[in-house]
């Protein structure tokens, strides 16, 4: 059949069924003669039931009822008779079983544990060194038995898990084993067939021989079959290896090596059928880059020369590891399956080598869509089952051109591509009713190509599942009161089975409706969910939410305030009899607290270029600052934005005076200022601000004229406070001067200093708080920090001019060494650098920042007049319990040369600088300052006149 252009989508593995087991077609090819297996024949229809479970509440001597189950599996083995079952509840059981008991071709004996189907995990366990202890080599020993099913057991071992010594017409379906470690030279398999047993059929189990292969089949052993299986073994551990077993079938199984063959026939075993596997190398291999030697990659599939004759081998699918061969066919090898078919006549025509495409170990290594597994192989093998390794049936995949032999549609291995794989749901609009309300229901079928004929549904309530035909409406009246959990069993076309389940309906007597609504914030800045708490016999239809902003009412259990402030928030909810009743409360949207990110400088804007979208700024323009380049810790939550960013933002080529306010968007630009620049000259100045609701911020310009500006970001905040740095603030102190050591930086120049071990800067910090300040330049120039040892980013941290004091606040990540480097790009200049504070992660007492929109504490212009010489003015406004807080401060109308120290305010004055100012200009700052008493900080003014502007951008808490 031809490809379509598009394939549906397959979701999660179905419900489990019953596993599926021989087909009676497949027996006679095989020979055999088999029940199902768990089932014995119609004579054995009331045979007796062994019960054991694992636990309290079982006993040894008990009469081995499902009421009262036997303790160990070997206790009941030792009472089973022909046509019994013996039913292994889930558990671990640290015992080796040993079988002495045949069954007869009509009453077979058999063991049934669990379902592979439910998960390779949830077996029951059966070890005998489970839990510790060594009381025997196996996990489970048939030893000169016949007739005996073994199905839905994980069995592990000491040394072979399962051991099958004179046996006959035994069957393993379904299982799953291990081996375990090497008790002797012998090589050694997680299942040995071995003495003179025959007729023995290995189907559906999944298997591991860890350093063993997994089926051994010894000499003398006759009629083995083994399909259906999956193997994926690890380092050196092989696949099937028959050693003078002539006859044995090896069909549809999919199998992974490490440095062994998957399959090997060795000495005298010929007459041997190998078709339809998928042979692989171990993805174990590629994981550690190959642990083998490269002459002990041994070809996927080896056959001896003695065990060449009457072989078939075909239709396989061959994935070597890399560069090893495919094939040894007696004594030589063959890197494909066409020097393969070439070479060796009769063999290999069908055979595929390269990529499998498989999924992995716990799928049961699957074919994808796209393996050349699917729709390839022969059906008219020896040893095909009607079903794969999970019990589903083998089925025409309509997007895949058939290329098999027989039906033409089988796939390759022990795994069928089917979509009746994909999940399936039972749902109801509703799941709260009144008693006595019919409850309509519809399946949520994934789309697929497995189509199902018949929906079973159960609706948990004790009445009788009824059938429905796809595509037919139904409904149910429930006549108690309780929870109830509906369930759906889908028959496929083909026979297969799914279940689902459905959402709990409960059902209680009608009564009244209250409602209450809660908020909570997410992770995201000003945003907020909604919690809903519903008292009503029936569900909720619908609720709208009013977030009280202005904003139209929705369905959105969430919303993100353009602004911080108080909103007054209603859900009013619909039921579904109909009832509708308003809930209210109040939301104090503001910033939450947060930890920081430090980050290498990272230029995200300059209008000069069109980095970032944007031109010149015009005379009251508005720049967005895209935040896309912002790269969060990959700890932190997808959803997760930051609160907050900190930028260096510089105006550049000012057709006039002016000033820039930096705001989250999509709040009203607030009466602030981060950067007051003069005409024609470059002024930077460290911003810190809020992320608005679209994840940008915004940087308005006055109407004072045009200007470039550029943009530079030096870390974030974030509200996900597990992860990220925390403050710790210092006094201010002084840790570096050119002036008084070391002498200016010159032209393209950079100087490492060292702050870790300094100013109170432990070796642990993560990121600085400096206040960089350049003196005696000789040039107009431009100076950079960032972490020692990296390279120098394209990012400007200060923009000095001869005969000007300039400061700026930087906060860097420390670098190698515990060093920060400083740059001058041209002339020369002396730097000083104060340190303020710095971030570390986990510190015990170490801050959370709080940001906020920016407001107005402090202007002398229209409160207390000019800072005199030596005068002092306080900054009062913050939380009167932070202890620290990130100012802009601003001075203006300087009557000399001065500077400002901004500290706690009832501490003594440091000796350092906050800014640096000149007559006749406007210098702003970022202040990052502990608080003193009351919360308050403390402006300092050394020599002249000064007005003093003071705007507030977040606190610091505890926390």
């Amino acid at each position: 059949m031809n490809r379509v252009p598009a394939r549906p989508r397959t979701g999660r593995l179905g419900a489990p069924v019953s596993i599926r087991v021989l087909s009676g077609a497949t027996a006679m090819t095989l020979g055999l003669a088999l029940p199902l297996l768990g089932a014995p024949g119609t004579a054995a229809a009331a045979a007796r039931t062994l019960y054991v479970k694992s636990g309290a509440g079982c006993s040894d001597d008990g009469p081995a009822t499902q009421a009262q189950p036997l303790c160990t599996v070997q206790r009941a083995a030792d009472q089973v008779q022909p046509g019994e079952t013996v039913q292994i509840g889930p558990g671990k059981y640290p015992e080796q079983v040993t079988l002495t008991t045949s069954g007869t071709p009509q009453q077979p004996i058999s063991f049934v544990g669990g379902q592979l189907r439910d998960g390779i995990d949830s077996l029951p366990v059966l070890n005998p060194f489970v839990n510790g202890g060594f009381p025997g080599e196996h996990g489970l020993v048939l030893d000169g038995v016949h007739d005996v099913r073994v199905s839905g057991l994980a069995i592990g071992g000491r040394s072979e898990s399962v051991l099958l010594k004179n046996t006959g017409n035994v069957v393993l379906d379904g299982n799953r084993t291990g081996g375990g470690t090497f008790s002797s030279s012998t090589r050694k398999a997680a299942v040995r067939l071995t003495g003179t047993t025959g007729s023995t059929v290995l189907s559906r189990n999944v298997l591991r021989g860890y350093e063993f292969d997994a089926i051994a089949v010894d000499a003398g052993v006759q009629g083995t079959v083994i399909t259906t299986n999956v193997v994926d073994n690890l380092l050196g551990a092989g696949g099937v290896l028959v050693t003078d077993a002539p006859g044995t079938v090896v069909t549809n199984n999919s199998i992974s090596s490490g440095c062994s063959p998957a399959v090997e026939l060795a000495g005298v075993s010929g007459g041997a059928y190998v078709e339809n596997n998928v042979l692989a190398a171990s993805s174990d291999l590629d994981r550690t880059g190959g642990i083998c030697e490269a002459a002990d990659h041994p070809a996927k599939l080896s056959v001896s020369a003695g065990s060449a004759a009457g072989t078939v081998a075909d239709y396989n699918l061959v994935t070597p590891f890399r560069g090893a061969a495919a094939y040894e066919w007696a004594g030589t090898t063959y890197p494909d399956s066409t020097a393969f078919a070439k070479n060796v006549a009769g063999h290999g025509a069908h055979d595929l080598t390269g990529d499998a495409k498989v999924d992995g170990y716990q799928s049961g290594m699957q074919p994808r869509s796209d393996s050349p597994a699917v729709d390839s192989a022969d059906a008219n093998a020896p040893g095909v089952l009607d079903t794969d390794l999970l019990g589903y049936h083998r089925i025409d995949d309509p997007y895949v051109a058939n290329s098999g032999t027989g039906n033409g549609y089988l796939d390759r291995g022990a795994r069928e591509l089917t979509t009746s794989t994909a999940w399936i749901g039972l749902e109801s609009p509703i799941d709260r009713v009144p008693i006595g309300t019919p409850v309509t229901f519809h399946v949520n079928d994934q789309e697929r190509w497995s189509r199902p004929v018949l929906y079973t549904v159960d609706y948990g309530d004790g009445s009788d599942p009824q059938s429905f035909e796809p595509g037919s409406g139904f409904s149910h009246t429930y006549l108690k009161q309780g929870a109830f959990t509906p369930s759906v069993v889908a028959t496929m076309g083909n026979g297969d089975t799914v279940r689902g389940r459905g959402t709990p309906i409960t059902v209680s007597p009608d009564g009244l409706m209250t409602t209450s609504v809660t908020t909570h914030p997410t992770d995201s800045p000003l945003q907020y969910s909604a919690d809903l708490s519903v008292t009503s016999p029936w569900s909720v239809a619908r609720t709208v939410y009013d977030w009280g902003d202005g904003t139209a009412p929705s369905t959105d259990s969430q919303h993100t305030y353009a602004r911080e402030g108080d909103y007054g928030v209603t859900a009013t909810v619909t039921d579904a009899g109909g009832r509708t009743v308003p809930a209210h409360t109040t939301v104090h949207a503001t910033y939450l607290a947060a930890t920081f990110h430090p980050l290498s400088p990272t230029r995200l804007v300059d209008t000069r270029s069109g980095l970032g979208g944007s031109t010149t700024v015009a005379a009251g323009g508005t720049l967005k600052v895209p935040l896309q380049r912002v790269m969060p810790d990959p700890a932190i939550p997808y959803e997760a934005t930051p609160n907050a960013v900190v930028l260096n933002v510089t105006a550049v080529s000012a057709a006039a005076d002016g000033h820039l306010t930096a705001f989250p968007s999509g709040a009203p630009r607030p009466t602030t200022s981060n950067v007051n620049y003069t005409a024609g000259r470059p002024v930077p100045n460290l911003v810190t601000v809020p992320v608005g609701a679209d994840g940008t911020v915004s940087i308005g310009n006055s109407f004072g004229g045009s200007t470039d500006v550029v943009v530079d970001l030096l870390g974030y905040y974030s509200s996900v406070t597990q992860i990220g740095d925390r403050y710790t603030p210092l006094q201010p102190a002084r840790i570096a001067d050119t002036r008084s050591g070391g002498g200016p930086i010159g032209t393209d120049a950079a100087r490492d200093f060292t702050v870790t071990g300094t100013g109170g800067v432990p070796t642990e910090a993560a990121a600085v708080v400096l206040n960089l300040t350049s003196t005696e330049a000789t040039q107009p120039t431009h100076l950079t920090v960032w972490p020692a040892g990296e390279s120098r980013p394209n990012a400007s941290s200060l923009n000095p001019v001869p005969g000007q004091d300039t400061g700026n606040q930087v906060i860097v990540p420390v670098g190698a060494g515990g060093k920060v480097s400083v740059y001058n790009h041209a002339g020369s200049t002396q730097v000083v650098l104060d340190v303020a504070g710095y971030y570390s992660y986990g510190g015990r007492d170490g801050l959370l920042f709080t940001p906020i929109t920016p407001r107005r504490l402090l202007d002398t212009r229209t409160g207390s007049g000019p800072l005199g010489a030596d005068g002092t003015v306080e900054i009062d406004g913050a939380p009167a319990t932070s202890p620290a807080a990130v100012f802009n401060v601003t001075a203006t109308e300087g009557t000399a040369d001065t500077y400002l120290t901004v500290y706690p305010s009832g501490t003594a004055r440091p000796g350092t600088s906050s800014l640096n100012v000149n007559p006749g200009r406007t210098v702003p700052n970022q202040v990052t300052s502990p608080l003193g008493t009351g919360g308050r900080a403390t402006v300092y003014n050394h020599l002249g006149r000064v007005q003093v502007i003071a705007d507030l951008f977040g606190y610091f808490t505890k926390g």
